[in-house]
């Protein structure tokens, strides 16, 4: 990595979006038929005779264009077929192709206008056939799309280097596969109404070839062959389904299977009979009576502001139950914080979900209102790109870039002290042993500082999971006398016969009793006994009763609300609802939710998404699908690749983690490299370093070629910023030989130039951003090396990043040996490098490298100075408007001090430069601390000489103890300046000869002579 600027360093993204025009029609010539068929080996038709071209991306590109019917943006296109070409390559590559299209077919079949292409309505296609039947209300028996279905979608067509079109393929066969299904399921009751008995059973054969585990079409096929006289052919019927369902699900068949099998062949099963007998109803979670713990809850509510209650007990025992009492019983607008073991790995995970579920509020339009008015542009900003989804204006898309630690923490907290400023705020924190150390940052402000916001906190703690930063929280509380205990405990067996004779008030007193010794006074085990009663089951004896019970509620379920529980309980975390419909196929996501939510299995949260209700259950259903480690994974691989083709798209985002997390477990991990590097990305983003590492260990693991390098680039360069030099060096190490194995000499050689110039003890201030104040001699290997892999680089068109890499290392070591002109050379090539870049396309790494180069610029030629410079400066401002700086343990403060000096405004500058010594006391770059602390001192010393002197004192201070020689020799000559007394000043100036000396630079001598006349012009 290089540099930073003259105090500081790195910074986000912008993203561009694009927008397509509206698009002419005109009419096809009337001799040409053509018809294009996807629905099976692709076929082109043109008046009744199959033709074909020869280029194949422009058969694919007709292809798309006929599945989807609706005008389609020129850059999708471009991105779909070219993903690995410029923006200006790819587009003229679609006009090429685009024109060929045109003279194959006819010019009137194909629509275009500069920002979308269409097929006119006259070209035919059987997906048009088949969404024109669909649509039809008036459709009769005879006719029916499944005479479309030939095969697979685009059965056996593919193109190279095009993975977003081989994955539109893969995505649009799925869906047209279960349309197939649908249109067989359909066309069978017409063949049925008809008598056509084999007919319609020969379609329901040929639908379950296409899904062997779809109960619905099983349950058709046996009542079809009931129908035609095949009674014997059931029972054959029913034993596969029974092993196809235990081998890939490890699942019995449901209850309306097996009714439907006995109600066919009869019956002596009293267990059957007696579920349908029983039926079941719906126990919603608010019909539990709320028993036993008012006391409790009268104690949390008294409790006085800016105190934080802390509800703890077992497993089961009532904590989330006690939470969702209390609003019932206060009129404090309450913003509800539920973590979860995945909100652990994201950094403001809970605190986000919290806002987005106060969007749900009837009053949520007068909120966003006042606190965008009250936040202003820039901090609403911020909030719009966290969360799209709080913007009244829905015509207004929100900006979506990268933010730092510490502007999301501001704006977050500023929000709350809106919401808080007129009405009193109820935190409810579920599960807070889950929190990542970001939120509990926040709610440690909130609760310690009652000036910030006045507010009262409860949260949920299970003391048996560890949490050591939650629990250094309590401490803290605990010493300041501000943590309240509660302690839920086991309930009586009084009140549980309470609980147990408001559902059924006729029950035995013994079987009663039973029941409650099984419950042991945990209300969520009664609840589940209930719910099982309540569904016909009354097998409780033994110690494994709940576990069967369990397994019946299970059971209980359609084999499709038993896979989506499963998948649910894998996820592990709550489920948006878009991410819910996805894993519901066939558009039956509220048919199985409302199935789920009847047996007591699911709920919607707060923010409208789906959770199991119970931790037991979750692992009561990961145990029984770990039985079988293959069908674990592939539970993983399943919600992977859902999420994938949802999130998977778009620029890095914490959904990058989960699916990162769900591959690396599933039956393919090596699919998690992509999304690891991609879930670095966005850590990278958000200043989270160390969780980045980690995620590039994974990349690095399974990415392969020149992806599997730039991983290890920028894992080596992260590694070094945290001073992890030595295990730095074992993946670099590792690195240089693969690229010499791949025969990349560009990769090999930047590795070991990066190397040596790391052990150059400068170069550390120069990738912090501090300018040399003298030069040195390095080994010119190192140039001629960067200056070779940039060559090769070119010839075997790397990827842009490890380009601006080499120039950065490049520029490095021109600034290091005084040749500042070469260093400029290097600079300019970087900006105007990511300035070509598509902006979505970027990575955190190369819009680091891009500000960080764009703010050495203008701090070099400061120095010169050079009448460019204000073109930079306009530049960089038009840059950071748009873009929040981003920097990695820094602050976008710190340049915006820069600019501010710069642009003549020194009180802004002061402000902001304060503002980025701050927030660097709490970070990790110690170099650039002691840098800004030196620049604070250089700019005050005639203004506030006392404040100069002690930024330049704790300048030293820091410099000397970390042996960053440039930033002591500014230090030193500030000390020079500015100590009060002659005394003072001759001892430091003492020891600025005595370093200079040890450095032997003539241009330090130049400086000390300044230095020297301004001892002697000191009183004593």
């Amino acid at each position: 990595m290089l540099l930073l600027a003259f105090c500081l360093g790195f910074v986000s993204t912008i993203i561009v979006s694009t927008r397509t025009q509206p698009t002419t029609r005109r009419k096809i010539m009337a001799d040409d038929v053509i018809r294009v068929e996807v629905l099976g080996t692709p076929r082109i038709l043109k008046n009744g005779v199959e033709t074909s071209f020869s280029r194949k991306r422009v058969r694919a590109l007709l292809f798309y264009l006929a599945t989807e019917l609706k005008p389609v943006p020129r850059t999708t296109l471009a991105w779909l077929f070219w993903p690995d070409k410029s923006p200006q390559v790819a587009s003229r590559n679609l006009s090429i192709h685009l024109s060929y299209l045109k003279n194959a077919l006819s010019e009137d079949a194909v629509i275009s206008s500069q920002g979308t292409i269409a097929l006119t309505e006259d070209v035919e296609s059987d997906a048009r056939d088949y969404f024109a039947f669909a649509n039809n209300p008036n459709r009769n028996g005879d006719h029916n799309p499944l005479g479309l279905f030939r095969g697979p979608f685009l059965d056996g067509f593919s193109i190279k280097d095009a993975d977003p079109f081989d994955q539109w393929v893969s995505s649009e066969a799925q869906q047209w596969r279960n349309r197939s299904i649908d249109a067989a399921l359909e066309r069978s009751f017409d063949l049925e109404i008809q008598k056509r008995y084999t007919d319609a059973l020969a379609t329901i054969e040929r639908a379950i070839s296409e899904n062997e585990i779809r109960e619905d079409l099983y349950r058709r096929a046996m009542s079809i062959m009931e129908k035609a006289g095949m009674r014997a052919q059931v029972g054959e019927l029913y034993r596969e389904l029974t092993t196809r369902l235990n081998d890939e699900l490890g699942l019995p068949p449901s209850i309306q299977t097996v009714e439907c099998y006995q109600s066919i062949i009869g019956s002596n099963d009293s267990f059957t009979a007696h579920v349908k007998k029983s039926g079941q109803r719906a126990l919603k979670e608010k019909d539990m009576p709320f028993i036993d713990r008012q006391e409790r809850v009268d104690r949390a509510l008294a409790a006085p502001n800016g105190s934080f209650v802390l509800v703890t007990g077992e497993t089961g025992i009532g904590k989330t139950r006690f939470l969702k009492e209390l609003p019932r019983q206060t009129d404090e607008r309450r913003i509800v914080v539920k973590f979860t073991q995945q909100t652990r790995e994201i950094p403001f995970g809970g605190l986000i979900d919290s806002i987005k579920g106060l969007t749900t509020a009837s009053d949520w339009p007068k909120i966003a209102l006042r606190a965008q008015r009250i936040m202003g542009d820039e901090q609403w900003g911020r909030l719009r790109c966290l969360i799209p989804s709080i913007d009244i204006n829905v015509e207004r898309p929100a900006s979506t870039f990268g933010l730092s630690t510490s502007q999301i923490q501001e704006t977050i907290e500023n929000f709350f002290r809106v919401l808080g400023a007129d009405c009193h705020l109820l935190f409810m924190c579920d599960d807070i042993h889950y929190a990542d150390a970001a939120s509990l940052k926040v709610l440690s402000r909130a609760i310690n500082d009652q000036t910030f916001l006045s507010a009262r906190f409860i949260a949920t703690f299970n003391p048996i999971i560890p949490a050591p930063r939650t629990m250094a929280l309590f401490n803290e509380l605990q010493r300041k006398g501000i943590l309240i205990r509660i302690e839920l405990t086991k309930i009586s067996d009084e009140r549980m016969m309470d609980i147990l004779l408001f559902f059924f008030p006729d029950i035995d007193e013994q079987t009663a009793r039973k029941l409650i010794t099984l419950a042991d006074g945990n209300p969520f085990l009664m609840k589940t006994i209930i719910q099982g009663l309540d569904s016909g089951y009354t097998e409780f004896s033994g110690k494994a009763s709940l576990q069967n019970l369990f397994e019946y509620t299970f059971k209980s379920l359609t084999t499709d609300a038993a896979l989506i529980a499963t998948l649910l309980a894998v996820h592990n975390a709550p489920c948006d609802a878009e991410l819910f419909g996805a894993l519901c196929e066939n558009g039956t996501g509220e048919a199985l939710f409302d199935e789920l939510s009847s047996t007591g299995i699911a709920a919607r949260d707060g923010s409208g998404r789906i959770v199991l209700l119970n931790k037991r259950m979750q692992e009561f259903l990961v145990s029984r699908l770990a039985r079988d480690s293959r069908r674990l994974e592939s539970a993983h691989f399943r919600l992977a690749q859902t999420m994938d083709a949802l999130y998977g798209h778009a620029s890095s985002n914490m959904q990058d983690i989960a699916i990162c997390r769900h591959y690396s477990l599933s039956t393919q991990p090596q699919k998690c490299g992509p999304y690891a590097a991609k879930a670095g990305d966005y850590l990278l983003q958000i200043d989270e370093i160390e969780a980045a590492i980690k995620y590039y260990k994974l990349a690095v693991k399974h990415l392969e070629g020149p992806e599997k390098l730039d991983a290890s680039l920028i894992l080596y360069i992260n590694m070094i910023h945290l001073g992890k030099t030595y295990e730095a060096d074992l993946y670099l190490q590792s690195a240089i030989s693969i690229a010499q194995a791949m025969g990349r000499d560009d990769y090999a050689l930047t590795f070991e130039a990066a190397r040596k110039l790391n052990g150059v003890p400068e170069n550390e201030e120069v990738r912090a951003g501090v300018i040399p104040c003298y030069k040195k001699a390095l080994d010119p290997e190192i140039r001629a090396s960067l200056l070779k892999a940039e060559q090769l680089a070119t010839c075997n068109g790397a990827s842009p990043l490890l380009i601006s890499y080499i120039l950065g290392f490049l520029s490095s070591w021109y600034m290091i040996v005084g040749d500042f002109d070469s260093s400029i050379e290097c600079l300019n090539r970087i900006v105007g490098l990511s300035l070509c870049q598509i902006p979505t396309t970027n990575t955190s790494s190369g819009l680091s490298l891009f500000f960080s180069a764009l703010v050495t610029l203008i701090s070099l030629m400061k120095e010169g100075p050079n009448p460019r410079i204000f073109d930079l400066v306009k530049l960089a401002e038009e840059s950071f408007e748009e873009t929040p700086i981003r920097s990695f343990s820094s602050s976008s403060e710190g340049i915006k001090s820069m600019l501010a000096y710069i642009m003549g405004n020194k009180e802004e500058g002061d402000r902001m430069t304060e503002k980025a010594i701050a927030l660097l006391e709490t970070g990790h770059n110690e170099p650039m601390h002691a840098a800004m602390l030196a620049t604070k001192g250089m700019l005050q010393h005639k203004s506030n000489p006392a404040q100069a002197y002690l930024a330049n004192h704790e300048a030293y201070r820091i410099a000397k103890r970390i042996g960053a020689n440039y930033s002591l020799i500014r230090s030193l000559i500030g000390l020079v300046v500015t100590s009060p007394t002659k005394q003072e000043a001759a001892t430091y100036l003492a020891e600025l000869r005595e370093l200079a000396g040890s450095i032997g630079d003539a241009n330090l001598y130049e400086r000390i002579a300044h230095c020297a006349a301004a001892v002697n012009a000191k009183g004593e």
